[in-house]
């Protein structure tokens, strides 16, 4: 069984990020020596052509061959040590590449660049440290100081040195030696300080850990690494408002988690802490208990047993949000639409047949009694949006040309059929149905009743690759989405409000049916948003989010993640 130190993730990533970089130049560096160029003691290369030093090392070899001694041997059994290593480790073969690199050290010319020896030695170092081999990587280290380099290059080992500090679990000296890391920037200082707010959670001291994460983010406040360790530390200390504020924070700045693909966790439980805590967060109980029980039950667990069980203890007391997982078996989901009781939820779906013909099938899903049923089916037109209308079962379907109505608890009586006016586009509902959202001829948006859908009423002008909209319930605001970005309009003053990038990804949006408050449906949960964007609460999922809807309440959310459909309890607390 591997030990501990053995299955380290790391979260502490700059020192990574410099070997990485260095290892790039040294590729570069070596392969220039490989095709026959010299460097001298400056770093630069000679401008001699390839092949002229081609015909040198060829007249070398003739010289070696007459003497009876390869003048040059040195020098090409370093390069080929060189070329093995770069083969070695292209192929992510972290054990051959070490063998091959402490060959490269050997065999080094003795007037080789001292910026090329360092690379090389620095490449060791970064494979003793994949391999596990902390302690011979620190023993290197001492050897490199030694080294006339430039202040970047110490800076890039002293990162290093403090990370191997780190998964030999020597806290205090990694801790120390972040802080005396030379000649680093502001985003650097940012990723020294979050460093040592890990390392100082690590030893118990949350208080310390707060300071650290928030002088991170004073030099970087858009580091995700920085937000959501404050957040777990405030968690620790039992600020649940402010770790819940730091945690939007984070989100903010990343919406999809990508930060922890670079992220690692010491000691090796702690991966368990940070991931139930995220998960409670996110609103996933079940999740999060998983992982909460299992680091409470861990022998590698850190100093936080009791609070892991605290945090389980508060999870006891709080209602769940996420109260229903249903299976959809359906692609191409356009809209989606849940009535007031929150017992049928409608999905809108693109079906073709063999040939380029298609139509939009509508199907219910009877949450009470775990049924769907196809209800409705529209030949050669898609589906922009649907509703329920007020409390009742009776569904309103919009298409461009038409207007369809359903009662989806018996729909074997049929349906009503109306048309729209040509003179606009409908794209959209507001909330119970009430009216419809459409595009003029002129590219302006607007407003009409569902009971006379010729009387327009101008609204504003829209970007014209607008792909999705929704209308606050008072008429005041409007959500846009295009593929770039998510826009927030104060419609009475003509105004942008907020802008969400394209880092977000909106998919999806729906609108309370009486607060101002957007749900985005985005690539691993929904954000409930304000009229100006500001993120109030997130909700995770496992997938990417299809389409959503509130019920007419605003007390549940229907949300479509891949092919699983989730019922959400909305409660008003959610927006304190």
């Amino acid at each position: 069984m591997r030990s501990a130190k053995e299955k380290l993730k790391n979260r502490m990533v700059l020192g990574r990020w410099m070997a990485g970089i260095l290892a790039c130049f040294l590729v570069l560096g070596t392969s220039s020596l490989a095709w026959g160029q010299s460097a001298d003691p400056s770093g630069k290369v000679s401008k001699d052509s390839g092949s002229s030093k081609k015909k040198k090392a060829q007249s070398g070899k003739n010289t070696a061959k007459t003497k009876g001694q390869p003048a040059n041997a040195k020098s090409e059994t370093f390069e080929t040590a060189m070329q093995k290593l770069r083969n070695a480790y292209g192929r992510d073969q972290n054990a051959s590449a070490l063998v091959h690199c402490k060959q490269a050290i050997e065999l080094m010319p003795k007037d080789l660049a001292e910026d090329i020896r360092f690379g090389v030695m620095m490449m060791c170092f970064m494979l003793y440290d994949k391999n596990g081999q902390y302690e011979e990587a620190l023993e290197l280290g001492k050897a490199m100081k030694t080294m006339e380099i430039p202040e970047k290059q110490k800076s890039g080992l002293c990162f290093m040195e403090a990370t191997a500090m780190t998964k030999l679990h020597r806290w205090e000296d990694a801790r120390q030696k972040y802080r005396e890391c030379p000649g680093i920037n502001d985003q650097e200082k940012a990723v020294v300080e979050s460093n040592v707010a890990e390392l100082s959670m690590i030893q118990g001291d949350c208080k310390t850990a707060v300071d650290a994460y928030r002088s991170s983010l004073r030099h970087d406040s858009k580091n995700p690494h920085a937000a959501f360790g404050l957040a777990v530390a405030l968690s620790r200390m039992e600020d649940w408002k402010g770790a819940r504020r730091a945690f939007l924070d984070g989100v903010r700045m990343d919406p999809a988690f990508s930060f922890l693909k670079d992220a690692f966790f010491e000691p090796a439980a702690e991966n368990d802490y940070q991931s139930g805590y995220r998960m409670y967060e996110l609103g996933r109980d079940r999740e999060a208990r998983f992982f909460l029980e299992r680091y409470v039950n861990s022998e590698d667990r850190g100093n936080y047993r009791s609070l892991a069980q605290k945090l389980l203890l508060k999870m006891d007391g709080e209602p769940p949000l996420l109260t229903g997982t249903y299976p959809v078996l359906m692609d191409n989901v356009r809209t989606m639409a849940m009535d007031e009781q929150g017992r049928f939820v409608a999905f809108a779906g693109i079906e073709r047949d063999s040939g380029e013909k298609y139509s939009t099938g509508i199907w219910v899903v009877d949450v009470r009694e775990e049924k769907a049923k196809r209800v409705h089916s529209i030949e050669g037109q898609i589906v922009t949006d649907m509703a329920f209308a007020g409390d009742s079962t009776s569904l309103r379907i919009l298409t461009p040309p038409k207007r369809y109505e359903v009662d989806v608890a018996h729909p074997e009586q049929g349906y009503y059929l109306y048309d729209n006016p040509k003179t606009s586009f409908s794209m959209a509902f507001s909330q119970s149905a009430r009216d419809i959202i459409g595009v003029g001829v002129d590219g302006g948006l607007t407003m009409s009743p569902w009971e006379n859908p010729y009387m327009l009423i101008p609204l504003l002008e829209i970007p014209p690759e607008t792909r999705r909209l929704r209308i606050s319930y008072d008429h005041q605001t409007m959500v846009l989405t295009t593929a770039l970005k998510t826009l927030f309009v104060d419609i009475s003053h003509q105004s942008i409000e907020n802008i969400l990038a394209a880092e977000f990804d909106v998919e999806a949006v729906a609108a309370h049916p009486d607060k101002k408050i957007f749900a985005l449906g985005i690539h691993r949960g929904v954000l409930l948003v304000n009229e100006k964007g500001g993120i109030v609460r997130m909700l995770g999922t496992n997938e990417p989010v299809q389409a959503l809807s509130f019920n007419s309440s605003g007390k549940k959310l229907a949300v479509l993640s891949g092919q699983s459909l989730e019922i959400w309890d909305i409660p008003d607390s959610l927006f304190e």
